[in-house]
């Protein structure tokens, strides 16, 4: 394991070939900009939040998403007609 300062870019570097873990009662992250790049994001926890009073979340990828057993790619919308009417909710 390697941990390195860049005092010219103000930049702190961890290298590990293995784990890193943080633990904490809070474990906060805070920044102008937070990048995550990784092959597999996962995010567990109740009450899971993501923004608060006008911010908003952004992901793109492939695959599906299922809520409560409905699929935002093959679900279907019930009570269709044509003209200006609003379809009921995802089945």
């Amino acid at each position: 394991t390697v941990v390195s300062m860049d005092t010219s870019s103000s930049t702190l570097n961890v290298n590990c070939p293995g784990i890193v873990n943080i633990h904490g009662a809070t474990v906060n992250i805070s920044g102008d900009s937070v990048n995550i790049d990784a092959s597999t994001l996962g995010i567990h926890g109740q009450n899971t939040t993501f923004g608060s009073g006008g911010s908003s979340l952004h992901m793109q990828g492939t695959g599906d998403v299922v809520v409560n057993g409905i699929s935002l790619v093959s679900h279907v919308h019930g009570g269709v007609q044509s003209g200006g009417s609003s379809t009921s909710g995802p089945k």
